[in-house]
């Protein structure tokens, strides 16, 4: 019989979840059990954008160590209803429907009217030169690829005091109006800027500097808003996940409200299961 108490609950498991439990017989039994107790998993991109460039084998392996316990439970964020919303999905659908938007990306010939595509889009005409529009594209691309120019580059950002006032400004102007804009859009923003202007080292880490690390660590701060409790290993991470909910929950405390209330619970898995063992008796 299901505890009733703790019936529908919903738990989003970081990636390095889903990886130890496979060498955790014991915590992996206690987290299937809890699907009889109203503990419901999810996935979502993030964990899809974590094996992107992964061989076909490995990726195959990983989304079926997913599978077996999220159960195909999705969540993705709907853009025209700005919302984090759940469906049932397999991982590897979501896996061929990325590929083919890859595919018609990479096969979209925009190059050849780009002045037409750009006026059109941007809304501009000769304000942006044509050559060196491309230049900043590319070099930007570069920086993203290359690990040690991405380090760099956000080192000389800490570095300027005028860049970090400004990126204090934008994200308690962030804070404020991140139920009422795009949460994807502004959830990126604060989870990228925090570590830039942050000195606690409690909640930055130096070394996570890859931008696509970076990337993959925002995707499940993001969509683990819409669960009850966020599972991570990752100590930096854990504490930087919290600061984020507790800076996006300070505009609601101070207006006395509970609408959009972050009440998202954020800890590692040895304290989680612990929690299942007491609440489901287990």
């Amino acid at each position: 019989m299901k505890n009733q108490k703790y019936n529908n609950k919903k738990v989003y498991l970081d990636l390095n979840i889903f990886i130890d439990l496979k060498d955790d017989e014991n915590g992996n039994n206690i987290i299937l059990k809890s699907k009889e107790h109203g503990f419901k998993y999810y996935y979502s991109f993030g964990h899809i954008y974590d094996f992107l460039s992964a061989d076909e084998n490995q990726l195959k392996n990983e989304l079926k160590n997913i599978e077996r316990i999220v159960d195909n439970n999705y969540i993705h964020y709907l853009t025209h209803k700005n919302k984090i919303l759940p469906q049932y999905s397999y991982p590897i659908s979501n896996v061929n429907t990325i590929n083919k938007s890859k595919s018609k990306i990479l096969n979209n010939k925009i190059y050849d009217n780009l002045d037409q595509y750009i006026e059109k889009t941007l809304h501009i005409t000769n304000s942006i030169d044509r050559a060196n529009l491309i230049i900043g594209i590319n070099e930007c691309l570069k920086i993203i690829k290359d690990d040690n120019l991405y380090k760099k580059y956000r080192n000389d950002l800490k570095n300027r005091q005028l860049h970090l006032d400004k990126f204090k400004k934008i994200i308690n102007e962030n804070t404020l109006k991140f139920w009422n804009g795009n949460l994807l859009a502004i959830a990126s923003n604060i989870f990228d800027l925090i570590d830039t202007i942050e000195k606690n080292d409690d909640i930055k880490d130096p070394t996570r500097i890859p931008f696509k690390r970076i990337t993959g660590d925002f995707y499940h701060c993001f969509f683990a808003i819409y669960c009850d409790y966020f599972i991570t290993n990752d100590k930096k991470f854990l504490r930087k996940t919290k600061f984020i909910y507790d800076l996006l929950n300070e505009p609601i405390i101070r207006n006395s409200s509970k609408i959009n209330f972050i009440k998202t619970k954020v800890c590692n898995l040895e304290k989680f299961i612990e929690e299942l063992k007491k609440d489901c008796n287990l």
